[in-house]
């Protein structure tokens, strides 16, 4: 099994230093195979790219995690389901709107745009505070601004007492041992923060019951999470538990981020497509499009060369039947009984 393609091998390896032209360590030299690592990511659904994991779904619904990209396949209750975008309910033939939990009709998977929390302020709850934790001191002081609604279903404004003016969202300043907002709060529709040293959790603050509820926790690079949501429901009156908890087993394709340390693991796993790819961007700048097509081509072919390596399927063994189905040993014949 060959190694795992870090940065540390691209910024190492000849052919992508020609290609580049420029020093490896150089920010130049880092856009370029981000940049070319980008191109080819959304040229297929390439092995490197695509995982399978296993996902808990609460009362019919999911907001996947930072590391789901794009969702290809899932399989529920051992049976495949078929993944469907947000026009799927507005089909002249289709079901209609989906809703999450249990009812008589095939089961469904609709994605239902993006969500900045895994788990949103419920509908009807009251008496709700949001609270922003951060395990550095290093992040204190930072700012986080929470864009949604009040209690009363008015958007979130902050005042400029300077200016007399307002804005929309409110700030959360990072402090110890929590920051919380002052007024209540009924939904969040986007987050914005930063870039901090470690991890920061946004929890539900129930003010009555005196209870945390877990909201979203944010890697220290993001700075505007979205993530995708889906809608489940259906299944022929066969859900489990009632539908309040089950799983799904999803094939999903890896979210991009940009490679910045050595250590990062490269999704795309060819040097030589990447270089290819990097003198197709150098001869875009040079406008030059015949050339640019040329090494564009040349690249996708190094990959899909990879993806035949990985998975030779003219290579697989297939047994034939002479007469179809009709084997002998399907009546019987030449069974010891």
């Amino acid at each position: 099994m060959e190694d795992l393609i870090l940065y540390a091998d691209i910024k190492s390896n000849h052919q992508i230093q020609k290609a580049a032209g420029v020093c490896p360590t150089s920010e130049e030299f880092r856009q370029y195979g981000n940049t070319a690592i980008r191109q080819l990511y959304r040229k297929g659904d390439w092995n490197s790219s695509l995982r399978k994991a296993q996902f808990c779904i609460q009362n019919g619904c999911i907001v996947w995690p930072r590391f789901v990209g794009r969702l290809r396949a899932l399989t529920w209750s051992k049976s495949p389901v078929l993944v469907n975008g947000q026009w799927y309910e507005f089909l002249p033939w289709g079901p209609g709107l989906v809703t999450p939990g249990c009812f008589c009709s095939d089961f469904a998977v609709v994605n239902h745009g993006t969500s900045p929390v895994f788990r949103n302020v419920p509908c009807g709850a009251e008496n709700i505070k949001i609270r922003a934790y951060t395990q550095c001191q290093a992040d204190l002081g930072k700012q986080i601004k929470l864009f949604g609604t009040d209690s009363n279903g008015n958007p979130l404004v902050t005042k400029d007492t300077t200016t007399n003016t307002w804005s929309e969202g409110i700030t959360l300043t990072l402090a110890a041992p929590f920051a919380s907002t002052t007024q209540d709060i009924q939904t969040i529709t986007r987050v914005i923060k930063p870039e901090t040293e470690c991890r920061i959790r946004l929890f539900m603050y129930d003010t009555v019951r005196d209870v945390l509820i877990d909201m979203a926790v944010y890697e220290p690079s993001e700075k505007n999470p979205n993530y995708l949501a889906s809608i489940i429901g259906g299944g022929r009156c066969q859900c489990p538990t009632g539908c309040d908890s089950t799983s799904i087993t999803a094939l999903f394709k890896l979210t991009l981020y940009d490679l910045v340390e050595d250590t990062d693991i490269s999704p795309i796993q060819s040097l030589d497509a990447i270089a290819s790819m990097i003198n197709s961007l150098k001869a875009a700048s040079e406008n030059n499009p015949q050339k640019r097509l040329e090494h564009d081509v040349e690249a996708t072919n190094f990959m899909n060369i990879l993806e035949r390596d990985y998975l030779p399927t003219d290579q697989v063994p297939v047994e034939m039947a002479t007469w179809g189905s009709a084997r002998l040993e399907r009546a019987g014949i030449g069974w010891n009984f």
